[in-house]
């Protein structure tokens, strides 16, 4: 989903959007169905451009498939989940549940929700916590 009028909705947190698919084949396909991974292979070009361009200074892995684009086919979210990490670019990334798998949790919604909002909160204040940083070294 490329970033738009509702990003902006969302506050300073998310300020770009960035999705690790551009393209997806016309066909039977269903618009949710997890990307192939030579599909994140073939646009992980475009991602990389668009990384050089916006330059964030965090980036939030929402589930495995954004995971896997950044750190490779074998990253998990179960195992990056809550450790902050580093691009080949140098931006700090974060990876944490898809949303959708708070939906999916059944019995243990609440716990992935309080995972969820937990990771979302950690980000903010990394965010926060750079910021200041930045005002205070202009200061100087």
């Amino acid at each position: 989903m490329p970033a738009g009028r509702s990003s902006a909705r969302l506050g300073p947190l998310l300020r770009e959007l960035l999705a690790e698919v551009k393209w997806r084949p016309s066909g039977t396909r269903r618009i949710h169905d997890k990307p192939s991974w030579s599909e994140v292979e073939a646009c992980g070009h475009w991602l990389d451009l668009e990384l050089e361009a916006v330059r964030p200074e965090l980036v939030v892995c929402l589930g495995a498939t954004a995971a896997q684009a950044f750190f490779g086919r074998t990253a998990r979210v179960g195992a990056l989940r809550g450790t902050l990490q580093e691009l080949p670019q140098g931006i700090a990334a974060l990876v944490t549940i898809h949303p959708s798998a708070v939906l999916r949790a059944g019995d243990a919604r609440k716990e992935r929700r309080a995972e969820l909002r937990s990771d979302l909160a950690r980000a903010r204040k990394l965010l926060d916590a750079r910021k200041r940083q930045m005002v205070k070294s202009t200061k100087s």
